[in-house]
């Protein structure tokens, strides 16, 4: 009998740590708040992460700037960009501040593409790729009678550009907006996509 509750003693102090280990870390809670845009007519979903930002093109200035306004934030290079994760998930007030203080477009929220803060991030950069019906015969006629202004035409295409809507302008409501209307074919928001050069 003493054998036997000195080893049933002897697992309790083993599972002990284990399992206060395990309880010592909570698990991240799913992101529940989502977009849904078309992609070449097919519907497509993003989860936006209230944890996290882009900074578009990395620099000092932007760095200082986020850590003033979250001093518990960190981040990892991406190409030209900085993905920062915040201390807390108050993207939309960080955003919001860091516009006080850095030039328009520097910094966007993040969206995922799945219910994770650890699935791909990407961001909306503010602009659209816009392809117009073959049959237009000026294309940026059509598109500056939308407001719209022509970053440039896409490679291989005389009928796809990059453009710039007006602000301030949701571009994934615009983009909604302009698909099937007269004289245009698609109209997609231009995302920044971790993992791609921008």
């Amino acid at each position: 009998m003493g054998a036997r509750m000195l080893s049933i003693g002897l697992l309790l102090c083993l599972a002990g740590p284990a399992e206060a280990k395990v309880g010592a870390s909570e698990p991240v809670p799913p992101l529940e708040a989502k977009v849904t845009w078309r992609d070449g007519g097919e519907p497509r979903e993003a989860w936006i992460d209230p944890r996290a930002i882009v900074e578009f093109e990395a620099s000092e200035a932007g760095e200082g700037a986020v850590r003033a306004a979250d001093p518990g934030a960190t981040s990892r290079r991406r190409g030209r960009a900085r993905l920062w994760h915040l201390g807390t998930p108050r993207a939309r007030e960080v955003l919001a501040q860091l516009s006080k203080s850095m030039p328009k477009g520097c910094f966007a929220r993040v969206y995922r593409d799945a219910p994770s803060s650890s699935s791909r991030a990407r961001a909306l950069t503010g602009e659209l790729v816009v392809t117009v019906a073959p049959d237009v015969a000026s294309p940026r006629k059509l598109l500056g009678e939308r407001l719209l202004v022509v970053v440039r035409s896409l490679p291989a295409t005389t009928h796809t550009f990059l453009v710039r809507p007006p602000a301030p302008v949701d571009p994934l409501v615009l983009a909604a907006k302009l698909s099937g209307a007269r004289g245009i074919v698609s109209a997609v928001p231009d995302w920044w996509l971790e993992g791609e050069a921008k």
